[in-house]
């Protein structure tokens, strides 16, 4: 899973890349807490969710299933699509991950994705309290 986090940047920007990368995440670190919080520290959950998201409503264009993020920026702006055909089936999500378990795998990263950030204002907080009594 670390190596994962050090390929290409293109592997994050490329539609065909994105498709390989992060239905293999998503199924690896979902519901394990140890993977979980180990992809957290190098990858913001919320982009994982945020994939999950664009996947349903391409899928389902009803946006009143989906939560509202606001307007819509960076590597997903305007993407409603499935992947690419350059894209072998056996990296979509569908084949990672059943179509049944979605909803919590995106409910999962919200979750996790609002923990690292309070734990990352925690950890904040506790450092600038240190630097105040030295």
């Amino acid at each position: 899973l670390q190596l994962m986090f050090k390929l290409p940047i293109s592997y994050y920007i490329s539609p065909a890349q994105r498709e390989i990368l992060f239905p293999t995440l998503i199924a690896a670190a979902c519901g394990d807490r140890q993977l979980s919080s180990l992809m957290a520290d190098e990858l913001d959950p919320l982009l994982l969710a945020r994939y999950l998201d664009r996947y349903i409503l391409a899928l389902d264009p009803d946006p009143a299933l989906l939560h509202p993020h606001g307007g819509e920026q960076g590597i997903f702006g305007g993407w409603h699509s499935l992947p690419p055909p350059a894209v072998p089936a056996r990296f979509h999500l569908q084949k990672r991950l059943s179509r049944g378990r979605w909803e919590g795998a995106r409910a999962w990263f919200q979750r996790l994705s609002a923990s690292s950030r309070s734990a990352a204002r925690w950890e904040e907080q506790q450092q600038q309290q240190e630097q105040q009594q030295q």
